[in-house]
């Protein structure tokens, strides 16, 4: 009873919500189709973020779209979208939206039970989302001058045995395409905090731990790991633990919404003004 009194208030709680997650994924099981499980599980992970973030912080599913956006391009709908409360979205029907990117903080996909191919498919639509995230360098206070992106985050109610598998799956899959890691590999101090990479930032897996690239624009990964109280290792710009996943995401998801909180951008650009002020 004594040792209770030692563990951390915070790293005491999310465990007691890891552990209310497992049992609600376990809940999801109950229905026969695997889209409705997959669903009532992104649901949850909805709410946990909804009843955990600043009411400036918005939590949606939908599509994300950028100036280019147009009727017939392929967009994927994504699970969980972290976007600023202080600008529009789009509305269209049963809970989906449309997202501005340069208000998308991050973005989670939401797995069962995480594969490689899941890393692999989230892979692509992160880049295809970051690519087109043409936004111009702000303040991010206190950061200072750098040029933002969302990020892009992977969790998981079950995975691999072993962190190790899945650190390996993300070396591999991102060496497949050009998402940029060796030059991230190539930054360092804190260059490396603001390098536009194109892959995902973070892999979470609920009881098993988590993989992230460590390229966040407050520092480190391994600061925000530390500050979650997880024992991290480190394979040059991958950083990686076995506990306190949930937590950590919390936290990356919280501080990077508080940055975005400063950007700043334009409705008008994504409406072609002078068209409607023309006659025929």
């Amino acid at each position: 009873m004594i040792g209770d009194y030692e563990i951390p208030l915070l790293k005491a709680h999310f465990g007691r919500i890891s552990q209310r997650l497992a049992a609600e994924g376990e809940v999801a099981r109950s229905f026969e189709q695997g889209t409705n499980r997959g669903q009532i599980r992104e649901a949850f992970v909805r709410e946990l973020l909804s009843l955990n973030t600043s009411p400036l912080t918005g939590i949606g599913t939908g599509e994300i779209i950028n100036t280019g956006s147009a009727v017939g391009l392929p967009r994927r709908q994504i699970d969980v979208v972290v976007h600023n409360n202080r600008y529009p979205k789009v509305s269209l029907a049963t809970g989906i939206d449309l997202f501005f990117v340069e208000t998308v903080s991050s973005f989670v996909e939401v797995k069962s039970c995480l594969r490689m191919d899941h890393i692999r498919s989230t892979a692509v639509s992160t880049k295809e989302i970051k690519a087109h995230a043409h936004l111009d360098e702000q303040r991010f206070n206190p950061s200072g001058i750098i040029k933002p992106r969302p990020y892009s985050f992977l969790f998981a109610y079950d995975g691999p045995a072993k962190i190790s598998t899945i650190l390996r799956w993300m070396k591999e899959i991102s060496s497949e395409d050009e998402y940029n890691i060796d030059g991230l590999k190539a930054s360092g101090g804190e260059s490396r905090g603001y390098f536009n990479h194109l892959f995902i930032d973070g892999v979470f897996v609920l009881g098993k731990g988590f993989v992230c690239l460590d390229s966040l624009p407050f520092g480190s990964c391994l600061e925000a790991a530390s500050i979650s109280g997880a024992t991290v290792t480190t394979d040059h710009v991958w950083v990686y633990g076995t506990e306190n996943e949930l937590i950590l995401l919390w936290i990356l998801i919280n501080e990077l919404s508080e940055k975005y909180l400063w950007n700043n951008f334009e409705l008008g650009e994504y409406i072609d003004f002078l068209s409607m002020f023309l006659s025929d």
